[in-house]
C-alpha cells in the first residue's frame, strides 16, 4: 500500500477469499465465525490512512452470500468497516452464477443452513453434495426457449433473488464477468453504482467504451495482471484441433504450472498485450506496437477464451526457426495494419479494439509494421530488427546494495542478448548461477508455464531467453559476487554489497 500511495494506484482493499464454506483446503473458513469481526477491524485501521484504498470489499467469488446467514454475515462485516471509516464505499465480488447455483434445490434464501442442516442427517449430507456440484460447473434448468439468450431471464430472476437482500446493503454493486449484462442490471436497478469486480482482458476496449458513456459503471478490475503459480492454464490455450477430454483436467495438468492469463508474466516481464489496454484506458494515446508469435506452433495461432487472446512476444529473434510460419500482432487506434518482412509485404488486415493479427514466414532482418486511416493514408510505421550475431548474458540488478541481516532481496534480470541488448528470443539455454560471498540464492527460474525445473537449483533453463534470479543477504555485511554462466557464452558477472544498518 505504501508503494500504491507513492505512484496514485487504486487500491480496492478486500477482507475475504472465503466465509464460513470452504472454497480450497485453507482452514480459515473453520475460524471464520468467530474472527471475521475482529479481522475485518484489523484491515480497516491497516488501511485507513493510506489515500491508495478506495474501496472496501466484503469478499471475493463468496457463494454464501446470498443466503440467510450469507446476507447476516455479510452485514456485519460491512457494520465493522462503516464502524471504523464512513469515507470509502463498500462491495462484494461475486461470481453471481456460484450465488443462484448455491440457493437453487435448497432452502437457503428464507431458512438459515445451520438450521436446516440440524434437522437431520440428509439434510446434511444433501447440503454438502449440493455445496460440491456448485464448483462443478452446475447450471440451473432454463426453459428450452431461453438456452441461447446471453442473459436468459430464468437466470435473471435467480441472481435477483441472491442479490436482493445483500446488495442494498452495499454501497456498489460488484459483478464478476458480467460485462454483456450491465444493461438489464442498470434497467432492474438505476439506482445502484456498478463496478467490473472481476473481467475479462480481452473486453477491454468495448468495457472502456460502454464505461465512459454510462455514468454507472465506474469501471472494472482485469483477471489478471501478473501470471502466478496455480489455476494452471485458465486461459485454455491450445492449438490446432483440441483433443476430446480425458478428464476433467485435460490441458491443464501436470506439468501445466502457471495460469497463463497474465499481462506480466511469473518473473516481471511485461508483453506486449499491455498496448491494448493503454488504448482502452487512455483516448489520447497514438501509435504502432509489433509483437510476434515464436515460430514453434506450426503457424497455427492459439485456440484461447476468455483471459488471453495471443501468445506473441516483443521480438524478431529465433535462431534456428528460420522459415517457419508464424504470426505478428499489431496494436494500434490505426484502421488497417500492413506487416512486411524485408520489405515484402505479408499481408494487410483491419484493426478491432486496437488490435490485428496477420500470418507471415520468419525470416531474420526486418519486421515492419505500417498503420493506415479509413482512407488509406499513412500514420504510423514502426520497425523491430533482429538481433546480432554477438551472444551473451546480459544481467541487469534492480539494486546494488542490500542490508544485511538476511532480510533484504535483490532482483536480477538475466537475458541472452547482442551487444546492443536486444533480446535473443530462441534457442533456449541453460544457465548456471554461483553466489559468492555475503549473500545467498533465493531463487531462480524462468516464467516457463510447462516447467518442470525447480526455482530453487542453481541452473535453470532460460524461457523467451528470459530468467530472474533472486539473491538474500546473509547475517554480516560484506560484498557479494553472482556469476552467471551457460556453454558457450562469456560469463556475466554482477557484484552486490551487503552493508549491515
Amino acid at each position: 500500500m505504501k508503494a500504491c500511495d507513492q505512484v496514485g494506484l487504486y487500491v480496492m482493499d478486500e477482507a475475504f477469499d472465503y466465509w464460513y464454506r470452504p472454497k480450497g483446503g485453507n482452514p480459515y473458513c473453520g475460524r471464520f465465525p468467530d474472527c471475521f469481526r475482529e479481522d475485518t477491524a484489523a484491515m480497516v485501521q491497516d488501511a485507513y490512512n493510506h489515500p491508495c484504498v478506495v474501496i472496501y470489499s466484503i469478499g471475493n467469488e463468496i457463494p454464501e452470500a446470498g443466503s440467510v446467514k450469507g446476507v447476516r454475515v455479510g452485514k456485519e462485516i460491512v457494520d465493522v468497516i462503516h464502524s471504523i471509516d464512513t469515507t470509502r464505499p463498500t462491495t462484494l465480488c461475486p461470481s453471481v452464477h456460484w450465488l443462484r447455483e448455491y440457493l437453487d434445490g435448497v432452502p437457503y434464501l428464507t431458512v438459515d443452513e445451520d438450521q436446516w442442516m440440524a434437522e437431520s442427517p440428509e439434510n446434511r449430507e444433501k447440503d454438502w453434495k449440493h455445496y460440491m456440484k456448485i464448483f462443478m460447473g452446475a447450471a440451473a434448468n432454463i426453459p428450452e426457449n431461453e438456452k441461447d439468450m446471453p442473459y436468459p431471464p430464468t437466470y435473471v430472476q435467480m441472481d435477483e433473488d441472491a442479490t436482493k437482500n445483500l446488495y442494498p446493503y452495499l454501497d456498489i454493486a460488484g459483478y464478476n464477468y458480467y460485462e454483456d449484462k450491465y444493461d438489464t442490471l442498470h434497467q432492474l436497478h438505476p439506482e445502484r453504482v456498478l463496478l467490473g469486480t472481476e473481467t475479462r482482458g480481452e473486453r477491454i476496449a468495448e468495457t472502456m467504451r460502454y464505461a465512459r458513456s454510462h455514468p454507472f459503471l465506474i469501471g472494472d478490475f482485469i483477471w489478471t495482471l501478473q501470471e502466478h503459480l496455480g489455476e494452471a492454464n485458465c486461459c485454455n490455450i491450445s492449438y490446432g484441433e483440441k483433443e476430446e477430454p480425458k478428464n476433467n483436467l485435460s490441458g491443464k495438468d501436470y506439468p501445466w504450472l502457471i495460469n497463463y492469463g497474465g499481462t506480466i508474466d511469473l518473473i516481471g516481464t511485461i508483453l506486449p498485450s499491455i498496448h491494448r489496454y493503454e488504448f482502452a484506458w487512455n483516448e489520447d494515446k497514438h501509435g504502432l506496437y509489433l509483437a510476434s508469435q515464436p515460430p514453434v506452433h506450426d503457424g497455427l495461432a492459439p485456440n484461447v477464451s476468455g483471459y488471453r487472446w495471443t501468445d506473441t512476444v516483443e521480438g524478431w529473434t529465433y535462431e534456428g526457426r528460420e522459415g517457419e510460419p508464424t504470426w505478428v500482432d499489431a496494436y494500434t487506434d490505426a484502421s488497417q495494419v500492413e506487416i512486411f518482412v524485408n520489405g515484402v509485404s505479408a499481408g494487410r488486415s483491419a484493426v478491432k479494439d486496437y488490435f490485428a493479427k496477420v500470418s507471415c514466414i520468419y525470416e531474420p532482418g526486418e519486421l515492419m509494421g505500417i498503420g493506415y486511416d479509413q482512407d488509406g493514408k499513412e500514420l504510423y510505421r514502426t520497425v523491430v530488427r533482429t538481433a546480432g550475431a554477438d551472444t551473451r548474458i546480459t544481467a541487469r540488478p534492480d539494486r546494488t546494495t542490500l542490508e544485511a541481516g538476511e532480510e533484504d532481496f535483490c532482483f536480477i534480470d538475466v537475458t541472452v542478448t547482442d551487444a546492443e541488448e536486444t533480446p535473443k528470443l530462441l534457442p533456449e539455454r541453460a544457465v548456471h548461477v554461483k553466489v559468492e560471498g555475503a549473500g545467498s540464492l533465493q531463487g531462480f527460474g524462468s516464467a516457463y508455464h510447462l516447467n518442470e525445473e525447480k526455482y530453487n537449483q542453481p541452473c535453470h533453463t532460460t524461457y523467451l531467453g528470459r530468467l530472474l534470479a533472486v539473491i538474500r543477504s546473509g547475517k554480516e555485511g560484506g560484498e557479494i559476487t553472482v556469476t552467471f554462466s551457460a556453454e558457450g557464452l562469456e560469463d556475466c558477472v554482477v557484484r552486490l554489497r551487503a552493508e549491515a544498518v
